[in-house]
Formats: C-alpha cells, structure tokens, sequence
C-alpha cells in the first residue's frame, strides 16, 4: 500500500475518495501497486580466448563484468595468468517482464588500482583455422525471362504473374512479381559473398507459387 505513485509504478489503483478535492487526491487515495512478474537470469561465465592486451609485457588479470538494467555483477579475476582465462562462474540477475533490457557482457583487464581496460572479443569460433574469411563476390543480374508459357487463366485467357527466386549458399533472394506478361522483365542485381569456388547457384522463375518448367539453372 502506498500513498503516491513513483516513478518505478507510474499506474495504481485509487481507493474511492469522493468527498476529498481533487487537488489533494494525491496525497490521500491510497493505492495498491501491481508488482511486476519477476524472473531470474542466470548467466554462466565459462571463459575467453585469444584476448589481446594492450600491455603485452604483462599478463592481464581478467574479470567479466555482465549488466544489466542497472544491474551490475561481476566474475572474480580468472586465476589463469593466460591469453585464455576461464571462469566457470555463475552470475545470477532478477529481470521483470517484458525483459525489455538487454544483458550486456565485457571482458576487462585489471591492470591497476582503479584502471581497468576493456579487451573484448568477436563471434567468430575460438580456433583460428576454423575462421572465414570470403574469396570475392558475386554479383548476378536478373534480367528477364521471354517467352513463357502461361500457367494461369485470367478473363478467359492464359496469362503470367512472374517472379523469379535465386540461391547461392544459404542466402535467399526473390525479385519483384511482374504482372500479366510472357516476357517479364527484371533488371535486378544482388551479391553474394563466396567462400568457396565450387558453390553452385541456382534460379527459378515462378508463377503464382508454380515453377515454370525449365527454367532452373545452375553454375559456378
């Protein structure tokens, strides 16, 4: 129960108060709060790799420092005097529906009383030679498709409601529909980056979700 609102419940309830003026309501409804629903967040720290100091005559005393919201914690400084610490820490955090705060993660390096400097790290895998990195790009252009044969009736005569679809690797692509034509055409461009030279690229021209027949291709 409460005697006003704040600014972590801006909304409550109001206990009837007929016969108070309205400019002291505020101070006289009490109020029930609806408290939100609560959660817990475990994060668990298991360790870095590859972390690059800025001084690489000594040794970083590493720690990570997870927040969130205005919750801070922090693992202990990993005991592994090494370019890849490890901690196997749990840190736990209280989050409130709609998790709308994200949980933000540093790697930080102690090197001195109140200095601490961010190293962080990237998402590629731990093991270098399991890194990527792209051979070129790939650029295709779309740019027609003639004399198609109709797939559909529309006002008792064949017709085409065309668009075409690519695939190079795991990337997607469709082009705009062009309507009521035996020759659509494009003239779109898209890339794709390429990792490897024997990936083979594959087109298709559709018609209302039907795919026309011959029209799939493939090249590398």
């Amino acid at each position: 129960m409460g005697t006003k609102t704040d600014e972590t419940f801006p909304d409550s309830w109001h206990s009837d108060a007929a016969t108070v003026s309205s400019d002291a309501v505020a101070n006289i409804r009490s109020k029930v709060y609806l408290s939100p629903k609560l959660w817990y967040v475990r994060v668990n720290v298991i360790e870095a790799k590859d972390l690059i100091p800025s001084d690489k005559t000594l040794y970083p005393e590493v720690y990570v420092k997870a927040n969130l919201g205005n919750q801070i914690l922090r693992t202990r400084v990993s005991q592994s005097k090494t370019l890849n610490p490890d901690w196997n820490e749990d840190l736990m955090f209280v989050a409130a529906e709609p998790f709308e705060e994200p949980l933000a993660l540093s790697v930080e390096d102690r090197f001195g009383q109140n200095k601490d400097e961010i190293l962080g790290s990237d998402l590629r895998p731990t093991a270098k030679q399991l890194w990527k990195s792209n051979i070129g790009v790939l650029e295709v252009g779309i740019i027609s498709a003639p004399g198609l044969i109709p797939m559909k009736t529309k006002d008792g005569k064949g017709t085409n409601d065309a668009y075409c679809v690519a695939k190079y690797g795991e990337k997607w692509i469709r082009t705009r529909t062009i309507v009521d034509s035996f020759a659509p055409k494009w003239n779109e461009q898209y890339t794709w980056e390429v990792f490897d030279p024997s990936t083979v690229i594959i087109v298709w021209v559709f018609d209302n979700g039907h795919l026309h027949s011959g029209d799939k291709s493939g090249g590398s």
